[in-house]
């Protein structure tokens, strides 16, 4: 198999510290979250799923906590751009990536795929229990 551009060292590996400003509100850092990470809502009842996508499930990334990941520099603009739009201090730095940063991202050193926890797909419609119980409503059949 060729090997991958990172694990040759062609492809730069970036990591991303960000920080809300001081006096951020809450509902804004919240639109943040869901226009970065996505979001999954549930319909009453919990009958239905919808998966709502946000801009890093189709950019390979690696979560270290709260204001931080690791990332390829070539997917860096898009997500400084939304980051910068809401007001976040930004600090950017290229590194040299761990084992667990290139199978993160999708590459391993040997120059396979790694493991393959690429963009996650959305979740299935859940249909309801017709037959159980609902032991909120003291064990009455579901509709």
């Amino acid at each position: 198999m060729p090997r991958s551009d990172l694990a040759s060292g062609n492809e730069k590996v970036v990591l991303l510290l960000f920080q809300a400003p001081a006096r951020a509100h809450r509902g804004s850092m919240t639109r943040l979250s869901q226009k970065l990470y996505g979001r999954t809502v549930r319909s009453p009842r919990s009958a239905r799923e919808y998966a709502y996508h946000g801009l890093l499930d189709g950019i390979p990334h690696r979560r270290l906590g709260r204001g931080a990941m690791v990332l390829f520099a070539r997917d860096l603009p898009a997500v400084e751009t939304l980051l910068r739009s809401y007001g976040m201090k930004l600090e950017v730095r290229v590194i040299l990536p761990t084992v667990q940063d290139r199978r993160a991202l999708g590459r391993s050193e040997e120059g396979d795929e790694g493991d393959r926890s690429g963009p996650r797909p959305p979740p299935a419609l859940v249909r309801p229990d017709v037959g159980r119980t609902d032991a909120r409503r003291g064990g009455r059949r579901r509709r």
